[in-house]
């Protein structure tokens, strides 16, 4: 992937979608915690549940920020997962 698309809303600073529309909470820590890039599902019809709230993809359409770091989904050799 060579561009991703970071959400300019208060809040919704970890997330960013694909080239191919799928979104993604990036890799971060949380109160000494460590979490792992993962993908957001949709769960309504077109709508994503971010931080709790429902986004559609109206809603979210003008927020887009292109970014040039590439969202990666390598793993690393010989790891399990």
């Amino acid at each position: 992937m060579d561009k991703s698309w970071k959400i300019d809303v208060k809040g919704l600073e970890l997330f960013r979608f694909d080239c191919d529309g799928n979104c993604y909470r990036m890799p971060h820590e949380k109160n000494g915690r460590i979490y792992g890039l993962r993908l957001i599902k949709m769960q309504y019809p077109s709508r994503w549940i971010l931080n709790g709230k429902p986004y559609s993809k109206i809603q979210l359409k003008g927020k887009l920020i292109k970014v040039d770091e590439p969202i990666i989904l390598n793993k690393e050799e010989g790891m399990p997962f």
